[in-house]
């Protein structure tokens, strides 16, 4: 027989192949040491299972059940093989975790259902199993001696003969076991060679980790290779768990080509394998990775293609798999070599049962049904055959499909139905084909349909996962849960100790229910927090949604908080007083929700700087009350912040004065810091500096007499955009023109050549962003249209500082876009009456500041800076010039989405925002850049507390200096928190113009008050899309002229995604150096989000590869490692003495060894922590060096240190082991999740005496230890 002739079961596919290549190795496992792996050759796997199969036909007759109880390994190999050579009904499972009764239900439940004649295992388990109730007798295949494979007698197997049970995992009722046939298994594997592409590749090589009692791994992983005669390494699902990177080690090292898993392996291989272990890596070979057996992810593959693409890994090697354990297993498969293709739907459709493409969630191919083998789309209710694109119920036949379930005629019965004269396997999942692909879409007993809506609970929880980053990937679930007679939305989510710790639980359930609300208009009724562990599994890893229903009902789920909370007293709806409900109509305005509760959280509602400035300001206004922006950092629930008003009325609290409209038949007077503007131009009038540029790039049909008519209302709107300035007698004043002809600037580019087009238009951008105003006779706005093609326009807008900001472009893009939108279609707009102008304002701040308001945030300033003003001192890549002005350049880069969410979850979780978080980063950066510490940045603040200022265009803007001091043990949480009060308290004093805080500080003038700015800036760009029949972008731009050495420019956008660009005086700096800087502040915010409690000389700023580049020594390469280097030390000679006694070298090692090996038994290996606690003793060297040989890392820990250190010590390590001394256990503290084990009341005497085989790298730890 050669690779590919098909037998007639799988007994006469391994007897074939142990006849014809007996020594062809057929399967090879993977263990932690040498000593554990195991080679088996098709002659080793036919000795072994006719040896079973000898020992089962001598107890057992043809046709009973026999249940396998192994750990996934050769003894489980061989068993189920042995119940096929015999005539025995193999019944897979797994031994039970403990003898808990719940651990043991599945398994008790599987022995009556199945009423088994034996239980396989091996002798060390043997015990344990047959304490079990009702438990069969115990055969250990392991002490069989092989003398009696010859006793062995063939069976007569026909097709229709039942191969084995496949129990489905159950929670929620008894298990049904899947009555899989011999025939059934031929089939299917046929299938899935064909597949896979075994067929044409016979040298082929198959790589496993998967459970082999699940259906994936047993019939994919581990029969598939001896089907089809190629070979097979496999590991056990522990040693994958682990170390996932020992998976694609084994693909690497032995030419592995087909290999797969659930959709969480790949995503634990992008989490866990580091940056430095992708280089040993060739994963050229791995041409079918399969994904099935739960729902694929696009990001997971993504993220793992992008990951691993320099180990030779390409995204069309995936492979979609769909089937399910009554289908044998394989259903459906995609195309090799094409990948998984993604299709995003219409989520509207899609509730309506219908696949139309669109905007929404992308789902996944799981490619095309079977030769000989149909599939069809059903109504689930009707039963009716649905068409193309029609969401139902997805059924499948042929030969694969199993013959219902065992003894269970009734679920047989609804499972297994006839339709057109064929059986066909309702297999309760939903989906549709489109184009030949079959897509699923969820499970038809999971779906949720809310208020007439099919929600499918997989999208519910990718949205909590993406938008609330605590919740980590996998460790969620959404159920239907009863709403008052209605279906509700459930949600359990399991959140690590260490999130628990610092982040309360009122604040996670409100997270996440306004995720959901958001996404789905629906917000859950429930919300589980559960402690590690805690959700419902399958034994392959899939989430059981339905048993989370019924566990929630029955309260037996391990939750630590829960919404609603059953102990909390009810709340009142009319509860709150009048001045809460204005206040709630306000938050409500600003940040655009429904309504808001009493104990909702401003910042937790959506709520950020911006939109806090707004709500005070309109508060202000409306209660006539002086308020600062502080009162809502420090009371930001509803209920909280209301009270803290109510107490301001009672105390008698005053607004400032009424802004008043001054006569323009008189001088005004310029602003503080318009007058600034006004004596730098008269200095350097040619300077392009403080130019405004902004650019829109326009597609669609343009109406050049509406963008006329639309600035000429603007221009008539905003006195600042007609304002002129002058001098007379050394007095500074503004001049408002009360007319002011509007020239829209066309140029025609629409002739020439599209490359010559291009760079022209980008030329006119530049000269039009260093044209200088001519502040004098104006005009200050200057506005060009480009027309590159008919219906392709650039829109440039360019203002001088002096009558505009950052603030007023938003506005003017806003206002612009309503009144084009109107003019366009023939229509006139009215936009709200202005109160005030600009220079109203610039007059009243005058006045007010002179009233002693200005002394009063001087005195405050002064007390913040102190008497020194140290000059930040950044290395430059140049030295400085004599000349002053430095040409700018930038670098930008924008942040992933994750790592934005990830900021903005950990401001919110230490009560900051994301631009105190991104400040506090930012000085963390500069501190250790310079060894500085004390920081001081400037950042510019709109100024504009007040409700009537908000709706101007003018140069508002004031420049803030936060100072911070720093030091390398402090924990960022505390900066952070400093950062927070810092930036409070220079809003509160906000309005002192810079240019009296420079005066105030003549020691500083020459320097500056700093060196460096920070700028966070909220874009919303959505006013855009009111522009009719165009499509608006925004056209990036920055100033040429570098007024400091470095800026640093933060923008959130609309998704609160986070874009980062770094100005730089290029004079001073190379661009690759700035490059080097932004990627150290990148990886700054990934180690604060994921540590904010590390000390900031410990936040790692580097990726390891270039921390090695930067401390590797000259040194010649090691050739032996630490272990193998101590083993050669068995000689007679003393090697310890104590007061009591000694130690030869020989002893110590016999006893270091036999520890070893116990700590293996434990998991000990490469890169696992050991924490060590012992007094000096024999006990504490032997514990090193078993530790050592062991592979493992040594983390030492002084007995003697307070418990709160070493409690921090175990955490920080990740140690899962604790070695100490009977004495110590008292006085050491208990980790979750660590074992702690005392050396001296171990009895090892029957342990290996000669050290364990250990397979190291240059880059495994050898030991951590902590710095006083």
């Amino acid at each position: 027989m050669d690779a590919f002739e098909l037998p007639r079961t799988l007994v006469q596919s391994l007897q074939q192949r142990a006849e014809q290549t007996p020594d062809q190795v057929a399967l090879r496992f993977l263990a932690e040491s040498a000593e554990q792996s195991v080679v088996l050759s098709y002659r080793d796997l036919d000795l072994r299972a006719r040896t079973i199969a000898a020992a089962l036909q001598a107890n057992a007759t043809l046709g009973e059940r026999a249940v396998l109880l192994f750990p996934s390994g050769p003894d489980y190999v061989a068993a189920f093989f042995g119940c096929l050579y015999a005539g025995i009904i193999a019944v897979p499972a797994y031994p039970p975790e403990s003898t808990r009764r719940h651990h043991q239900a599945r398994l008790l439940s599987i022995i009556a259902d199945a009423e088994p004649r034996l239980l396989l295992t091996i002798a060390s388990l043997g015990d344990g199993l047959a304490q079990l109730e009702n438990a069969p007798p115990v055969l250990s295949v392991d002490t069989l001696d092989a003398q009696i494979a010859d006793s062995w007698r063939a069976p007569d197997l026909q097709p229709d003969d039942i191969a084995f049970l496949q129990y489905t995992s159950g929670s929620t009722a008894l298990p049904k076991g899947v009555q899989v046939s011999h025939g059934n298994l031929v089939a299917n594997e046929v299938l899935i060679r064909r597949g896979f592409g075994i067929d044409v590749n016979p040298d082929d090589v198959i790589v496993s980790w998967l459970p082999l009692y699940h259906d994936m791994g047993l019939i994919g992983g581990l029969l598939q290779p001896v089907f089809s005669g190629v070979p097979c390494v496999l590991m056990s699902p522990a040693y994958f768990l682990g170390r996932p990177l020992r998976w694609l080690e084994a693909i690497s090292e032995y030419g592995g080509t087909i290999s797969g898993g659930p959709d969480f392996a790949y995503r634990l291989c992008s989490e866990r394998v580091s940056e430095s272990a992708l280089a040993r890596l060739d994963l050229s070979q791995w041409r079918v990775a399969y994904s099935g057996s739960e729902p694929i992810r696009l990001d997971t593959l993504e993220r793992f293609a992008e990951k691993f693409a320099r180990c030779g890994f390409t995204a069309n090697s995936f492979f979609a798999s769909y089937g399910l354990a009554e289908a044998t297993l394989f259903v459906a498969g995609g195309r090799r070599g094409q990948g998984i293709p993604a299709l995003r739907v219409d989520e509207q459709a899609l509730a309506a049962n219908r696949a139309e493409p669109g905007q929404g969630s992308a789902i996944m191919s799981c490619g095309t049904s079977q030769p000989d083998h149909g599939v069809l789309i059903v109504d689930p209710h009707t039963l009716s055959e649905l068409a193309d694109n029609g969401v139902g119920e997805i059924w499948a036949s042929g030969p694969s499909i199993a013959h219902g379930y065992w003894r269970n005629p009734e679920a047989s019965a609804k499972t297994f139905v006839q339709h057109a004269g064929r059986t066909w396997l309702r297999t309760g999942d939903l989906g549709f084909i489109r184009e030949g692909e079959l897509y699923i879409t969820g499970r038809l007993k999971d779906l949720l349909i809310v208020r007439g809506h099919n929600l499918y609970p997989q999208d519910i929880e990718q949205t909590i996962e993406r938008e609330v980053e605590v919740v980590r990937k996998g460790r969620v679930a959404a159920f239907a849960v009863n709403d008052q007679g209605q279906e509700g939305i459930g949600i359990a989510a399991e959140i690590s100790r260490s999130v628990q710790k610092i982040l309360p639980p009122e604040a996670l359930i409100k997270a996440i229910r306004q995720a959901v609300a958001e996404a789905y208009q629906e917000a859950p009724c429930v919300v589980l927090l559960l402690n590690p562990g805690a959700l419902p599994k399958t034994s392959s890893g899939k989430l059981q949604r339905a048993a989370c229903a019924v566990r929630h009902a029955d309260g037996s789920l391990d939750s630590y908080a829960q919404f609603p909370d059953l102990h909390a007293p009810a709340p009142n709806a009319a509860q709150g007083s009048e001045l809460q409900s204005r206040i709630a109509a306000i938050w409500c305005e600003q940040l655009h929700v429904a309504s808001v509760a009493a104990d909702d959280h401003f910042f937790l509602l959506g709520g950020n700087s911006i939109t806090a400035t707004q709500v005070v300001a309109r508060l202000r206004e409306d209660l006539g009350l002086e308020l600062n922006l502080r009162m809502l950092f420090e009371a930001p629930t509803l209920e909280g912040f209301a009270t803290h008003i109510a107490q301001l009325q009672q105390d008698g609290g005053v607004a400032q004065g009424a802004i008043h409209t001054l006569s323009r038949d008189e001088d005004l007077p310029q602003s503080l810091a318009q007058n600034r503007l006004w004596i730098t131009w008269q200095l350097d009038p040619l300077s392009s500096a403080y130019t405004i540029p902004g650019a829109l790039r326009l597609r669609g049909e343009l109406d050049e007499d509406a963008v006329r008519a639309s600035f000429q209302h603007l221009i008539q709107r905003h006195e600042a955009l007609r304002t002129r300035f002058y001098e007379r007698d050394g007095q500074a004043f503004q001049r408002v023109d009360a007319n002011s002809d509007f020239d829209l600037h066309v140029i025609d580019l629409s002739h020439r050549p599209a490359a010559e087009r291009d760079a022209r238009a980008q030329q006119i951008r530049e000269d039009e962003a260093r044209a200088q105003f001519d502040l004098e006779n104006g005009p200050l706005l200057r506005v060009t249209l480009v027309r590159l093609e008919d219906e392709d326009h650039q829109l440039l807008v360019t203002l001088h500082h002096i009558i505009a900001d950052g603030w007023s472009l938003n506005l003017l893009i806003d206002e612009f876009s309503r009144l084009y939108a109107a003019a366009a279609q023939g229509q006139t707009l009215a936009l709200p009456p202005l109160a005030l102008q600009y220079a109203d304002y610039a007059s009243w701040q005058r006045q007010w500041l002179a009233e002693g308001e200005g002394q009063r945030q001087l005195a405050y300033w002064k007390a913040q800076l102190g008497e020194e003003h140290p000059a930040l001192s950044l290395a430059t890549d140049h030295p400085r010039s004599a000349q002053q002005r430095h040409t700018a350049s930038r670098h930008s880069v924008r942040l992933g989405a994750s790592l934005s969410e990830a900021i903005r979850q950990t401001a919110q979780s230490h009560e900051s925002t994301p631009f105190m978080l991104l400040l506090a980063a930012f000085q963390t950066l500069l501190y250790r850049y310079s060894g500085q510490r004390d920081i001081r940045i400037g950042v510019p603040n709109a100024n504009r507390p007040r409700q009537e200022t908000q709706g101007l265009v003018g140069f508002f803007i004031n420049t803030l200096v936060l100072r911070a001091e720093l030091d390398g043990r402090l924990p960022f949480n505390q900066l952070l928190a400093a950062t927070r009060q810092a930036a409070l308290g220079a809003q509160a004093h906000q309005d002192l113009p810079f240019e009296q805080l420079l005066e105030a500080f003549p020691q500083a003038r020459e320097q500056g008050l700093f060196q460096v700015m920070f700028n966070h800036q909220q874009r919303d760009l959505s006013a855009l899309r009111r522009l009719p029949g165009m499509l608006a972008d925004e056209l990036p731009w920055h100033s040429r002229e570098a007024k400091f050495d470095l800026q640093l420019h933060t923008e959130e956008d609309r998704n609160g995604r986070l874009g980062l660009s770094f100005d730089y005086a290029d004079e001073l700096f190379e661009p690759a150096t700035i490059q080097r800087l932004a990627e150290h502040f990148i990886h700054l915010l990934h180690a604060i989000c994921e540590h904010p409690q590390r000390a900031l000389g410990d936040l790692k700023l580097m990726q390891q590869d270039e921390q090695q580049a930067w401390s590797q020594a000259p040194c010649a390469p090691a050739q032996q490692w630490l272990p193998e280097l101590l083993n050669p030390s068995v000689s007679d000679n003393t090697a310890l003495v104590w007061q009591d006694g000694s130690l030869t070298f020989a002893q110590l090692h016999t006893q270091a060894n036999r520890l070893a090996h116990y700590l293996r038994d434990k998991g000990v290996g490469p890169d696992v922590c050991v924490a060590i606690a012992a007094e000096r003793s024999p006990q504490l060297l032997i514990g090193l060096l078993a530790i050592i040989k062991a592979g493992g890392a040594y983390v030492p820990l002084d007995p003697d240190y307070p418990a709160e250190r070493l409690a921090y010590m175990l955490r920080d390590s990740r140690a899962h082991l604790l070695l100490t001394q009977t004495a110590l256990l008292e006085h050491l503290p208990t980790a979750d999740g660590v074992c702690v084990i005392a050396m001296d009341s171990l009895h090892l005497d029957s342990w290996p005496t000669q050290p364990p085989g250990l397979h190291l790298e240059g880059d495994n730890l050898a030991y951590v230890i902590y710095t006083s």
